[in-house]
């Protein structure tokens, strides 16, 4: 009897892990390129990011710039897999053999503080970085340029 009680324990306490995820795992987020480039009309598609986020030439005038977000390691993983199909080692591989085999190529400036991050965005207008939907402020002046992906984080 003992122990059929301490199997139902087990079984409610492993149920409330399963149903119950922690913080927002079942919510659903949204990926968005943002910019300050205000007035121009800036629409990237899935493969022009990937140009852009792998140091190649992208054909949108002015030129514009990646800037990676480092602020939080989950943002940065999501990113890489939804929007360039890669793991950060591939990713990192295939940028430094993209920045050395076109001798003009460049490495996207890469940010761990959000401050300093917002402030080399709004310093270079033609710079675009990744973040959740949620983090862009209404007042903050930054557009977005593409919706990346959206869906649930776990």
């Amino acid at each position: 009897m003992v122990m059929i009680k301490h199997m139902i324990s087990f079984i409610v306490i492993l149920g409330a892990f399963v149903v119950l995820p922690s913080g927002m795992a079942n919510e659903i987020r949204s990926l968005v390129l943002v910019s300050y480039v205000g007035g121009n009309d800036v629409r990237l598609t899935t493969p022009e990011i990937r140009r852009l986020y792998l140091g190649l030439p992208t054909a949108h005038k002015p030129p514009l710039t990646a800037v990676i977000n480092r602020t939080e390691p989950l943002l940065y993983q999501v990113f890489l897999q939804k929007a360039l199909f890669m793991s950060a080692p591939l990713y990192e591989r295939q940028l430094m053999a993209n920045v050395v085999s076109q001798g003009s190529g460049y490495r996207p400036q890469m940010y761990n503080n959000q401050q300093e991050l917002l402030s080399a965005l709004r310093k270079q207008r033609n710079a675009v970085t990744f973040m959740w939907r949620d983090q862009l402020r209404a007042d903050s002046g930054m557009v977005v340029v593409s919706v990346v992906w959206q869906g649930r984080v776990n």
